[in-house]
């Protein structure tokens, strides 16, 4: 009879959380050898073994999940995800060596004495020749997108009081918005699957009323691809922070505006129009950020999280 491992057992083997093996079920990645119908307990063979080492050394080459599931099921063979891969490494590679080549050229200088015109004109003429520099609005409108999936927020129909009303008022709500769910985990805090992506939800106490808020388990797995971890971190606290920062800078310009005119105080009323002009630029951005968001909350889109 053919060995079977738990799900515990093989996390620990390859040194991946439970979690993680659940998220490459949810994409398609990793079947379990058997699924036990009344617990749910789920067991794997030595074949699940070497489609994890498959997993594992593709993603030592930065190889998108997506890529990998293409590759397993056959959609692309092994020379196309190579060859789109390689492709891929050799722009990141270029990005990385005009960024340090551009580095080499000013790194002896002051900031005093820095030509930023004549650096912002390199700058230029390398992204002309294709050596392209992190685009900022591309990279925030594709954070902006993360965040949009990153966590959500309903209110239930009923006060959810069991793991059944639960489940019910998750599948209400995938329905309502054409989701694909899939329950992973019952109970009173939820793991389940939206369009492939997994999470876990709570009940929260909101402005509403009771709320059920649900928050991505991986975010690590959707960071843009390309796009490095630490930028992706300032990034999401830019998309975050724009709001508050939009409210500081429309009270703070309030305030000061009329001493300013009342004055005739010309470097305060500089100041007020550099404020304005940030506020504008804040405003933009958020608008930005709605555009590519999903309206998860339609009965409360004042409410975010």
């Amino acid at each position: 009879m053919e060995q079977l491992f738990s799900i515990g057992d093989v996390a620990k083997l390859f040194h991946l959380s439970v979690s993680s093996l659940r998220h490459y079920e949810a994409l398609g990645l990793l079947t379990p050898e058997r699924v036990d119908p009344n617990t749910g307990y789920r067991s794997y063979s030595i074949r699940q073994f070497e489609v994890l080492n498959t997993i594992r050394y593709l993603r030592a080459l930065d190889m998108p999940l997506e890529e990998i599931r293409k590759l397993l099921d056959h959609e692309i063979d092994l020379q196309q995800a190579l060859d789109t891969q390689k492709a891929y490494l050799q722009k990141e590679q270029q990005k990385l060596e005009a960024a340090l080549a551009f580095c080499d050229t000013i790194q002896e200088q002051d900031l005093a004495e820095l030509d930023i015109n004549r650096c912002l004109q390199e700058i230029e003429k390398q992204e002309k020749s294709g050596n392209t520099f992190a685009d900022i609005l591309h990279d925030y409108k594709a954070v902006a997108e993360m965040e949009k999936k990153r966590a959500f927020t309903f209110w239930p129909d009923d006060f959810c009081t069991t793991p059944r009303q639960m489940t019910d008022e998750l599948c209400r709500y995938a329905n309502e918005n054409n989701l694909d769910l899939v329950i992973t985990k019952e109970g009173m805090m939820p793991e389940f699957t939206l369009d492939g992506i997994e999470y876990r939800a709570v009940r929260i106490h909101a402005r509403g009323g009771m709320a059920i808020h649900a928050e991505m388990i991986h975010p690590e797995d959707y960071i843009p691809q390309g796009m490095s971890e630490k930028r992706y971190s300032r990034l999401r606290m830019i998309v975050v922070a724009i709001v508050p920062l939009a409210c500081i800078l429309a009270g703070t310009f309030l305030w000061a505006l009329p001493d300013a005119i009342e004055t005739g105080d010309i470097l305060g009323l500089v100041l007020m129009l550099a404020l304005l002009f940030g506020l504008i630029t804040a405003l933009i951005a958020w608008e930005s950020k709605k555009r590519y968001s999903y309206k998860w909350n339609d009965k409360h889109p004042w409410f975010f999280y």
